[in-house]
């Protein structure tokens, strides 16, 4: 039997008796003799480096129990989630090229005028509330949170549009 089909057909971790011995040894004896005799350490200082190394090397072979020494699970994927990212995630559309406001902060806005319109029982895309609408927001704001989604728009006309939003809070529906 070969020596590859050996170590698999053995349940244990294919280390041999001679091999933890011959580590052992090297580390206790080998490594202080040669810090003792080519570096020229004191004697006491060198049998301390080879009991450390005796140390390492008895742990290396035998881990303790429950130690894993394979690569850990990678962690699971980060969500795009939380307000914390969606506010550094639209932080960066504010100012984007050419003094353009980006698509993303610019949907994000549609939808909470929705939501705070939708509270006084309007509709944004509803031609019958739009005269409604327009009193609320003022005709530059209306037309910027009527555009189709995936539009840009300029900062200016993104700063006039989130003031008006911020004005409709939800304690002052009708």
């Amino acid at each position: 039997m070969s020596n590859a089909l050996r170590a698999m057909a053995m349940p244990d971790s294919g280390r041999s008796r001679g091999g933890t011995v011959a580590a052992l040894i090297a580390a206790g004896l080998a490594l202080p003799a040669l810090c003792f005799f080519v570096l020229g350490m004191p004697i006491l200082q060198a049998l301390l480096i080879g009991a450390v190394a005796v140390v390492v090397a008895a742990l290396v072979r035998f881990p303790p129990d429950g130690f894993d020494s394979g690569f850990p699970e990678p962690p699971a994927p980060i969500r795009d989630r939380g307000a914390r990212r969606e506010a550094f995630r639209l932080s960066w559309n504010v100012t984007g090229r050419n003094d353009r406001v980006g698509s993303t902060l610019v949907t994000r806005l549609q939808v909470i005028a929705e939501h705070r319109l939708a509270v006084r029982g309007l509709r944004l895309h509803d031609p019958a509330d739009r005269d409604r609408v327009i009193g609320l927001v003022g005709a530059g704001a209306f037309q910027l949170l009527s555009r189709p989604p995936g539009s840009e728009a300029r900062t200016r006309d993104f700063h006039q549009a989130l003031a008006a939003v911020e004005r409709l809070t939800d304690d002052e529906a009708d």
